[in-house]
């Protein structure tokens, strides 16, 4: 899925400031002046504009269709269970980490403090998915002990 794309995909679904934030800082291209305003802003209406209007000067979008998007009703995801396949916990589990971005999991390996050899997405994804195992396995092994 290329940047513009994704782009116009939370234009259209999600208006998250947070993940607009990390969505702009991902995408190659973006004005360095505006990454270290967005670093400090925290979310208000004047913010969240600004953070619009540049993700759509990124997509290469003019004022008007900005204005135009962002008029609209925002549309529901298309939930990510629906995509998850029901044969396993694991690979529920598998599914649901793979879904994760860069940043989602690089907060979570700070958060829950995991190590991983690496900070690449996959070594994160394999940490964290070890983490929610030893997880599952403790809460089955509580539940059988009670």
């Amino acid at each position: 899925m290329s940047a513009e794309s994704k782009i116009l995909e939370f234009l259209k679904t999600s208006r998250e400031f947070e993940i607009g934030r990390r969505l702009y800082l991902a995408t190659p291209g973006y004005n360095r002046a505006f990454a270290r305003r967005l670093s400090g802003m925290v979310e208000n209406t004047n913010n969240r504009d600004s953070l619009f209007y540049e993700l759509g000067k990124l997509a290469g979008l003019n004022n008007r269709q900005i204005q135009g998007l962002l008029s609209q009703k925002v549309v529901e995801k298309a939930s990510q269970e629906k995509k998850v396949p029901r044969s396993s916990p694991e690979d529920i589990l598998m599914a649901q980490v793979e879904a994760l971005e860069y940043f989602e999991l690089k907060d979570k390996a700070k958060e829950l403090d995991l190590e991983s050899p690496s900070k690449k997405k996959v070594d994160l994804q394999a940490a964290y998915l070890k983490y929610l195992k030893e997880k599952a396995a403790k809460g089955s092994e509580e539940k059988k002990s009670s």
